[in-house]
This record gives C-alpha cells, sequence and structure tokens, in this order.
C-alpha cells in the first residue's frame, strides 16, 4: 500500500536488488541459550516493578532479529542464524548507565558476530516532484 501511495504520489519507480553489506549474525552464545520457550496458553511471567528499562516481548527469535534490525545502536540488519524454531518469552533489564543491547544478548544467552551477507535493497530508479494538492 505504501509503495502504491508513492508511486502515484511521486512517481516513485524502483526495484529490488540484492547487495552485499554489513550485517551480524545472530547465534546461540557459547554457553547456551537462557531463553525461555513460550506455548500456546501459557500464562505471560511477572516482571517485577522495579524502575530499570526493560523490554518485554514475545515471539520467534526472526521477531527478535527484525527488532534489533531496526535498533539505532545496531545500525545493520540482523540475520537469525540461532537455528531455534520456537516461540519466546524475551525479558531483558538493564540498568541506565547500561547499553541496551550487550545486557540483552547477555541475559538471553545470544550473540551477535560481524560478517558481510546479502541484503534485500530498494533502489529508487526515479521520482518527481508531487503536483499540488
Amino acid at each position: 500500500m505504501l509503495h502504491t501511495l508513492l508511486a502515484e504520489r511521486f512517481h516513485l519507480v524502483f526495484h529490488l536488488e540484492t547487495r552485499e553489506m554489513p550485517v551480524y549474525d545472530l547465534l546461540v552464545a557459547k554457553g547456551g541459550t537462557k531463553l525461555h520457550e513460550w506455548k500456546e496458553g501459557d500464562p505471560m511471567p511477572g516482571f517485577g516493578t522495579d524502575d530499570r528499562p526493560k523490554y518485554v516481548d514475545r515471539g520467534t527469535v526472526q521477531h527478535l532479529a527484525d527488532v534489533l534490525s531496526t535498533a539505532p545502536t545496531v545500525g545493520r540488519p540482523v540475520l537469525d542464524k540461532t537455528g531455534l524454531t520456537g516461540v519466546y518469552v524475551f525479558y531483558v533489564v538493564w540498568d541506565p548507565d547500561e547499553e541496551f543491547v550487550p545486557a540483552m544478548l547477555q541475559q538471553l544467552g545470544l550473540s551477535l558476530e560481524s560478517r558481510k551477507g546479502p541484503v534485500d535493497c530498494m533502489v529508487i530508479d526515479r521520482t518527481e516532484k508531487p503536483e499540488a494538492n
């Protein structure tokens, strides 16, 4: 729908292509994963009431990789290479003077490994100034 709007309003013409770019592989850390699998019907666990920042979510590891891909502190696509296929509860607490990503990786038993890999990119071929409303 967004592509249609941009094409109509700005006469946007684009194509998709795959390029080699810096990425992170999301892997199970050497000590093993600390993720807790969630099954349909399981209640969400209680997470305490302290004032520290928290990240609470439920989903696949691919979902977590997608969230990390959009995090400004990560700055590049994150590819799920864990091999984990279940649905998990993600619960991370960190102190305000700590960075989120290292705390998250340590608490969930995951790691990020830098490399170059294929990334799908939208390449803009042409656009025009929109007409007045």
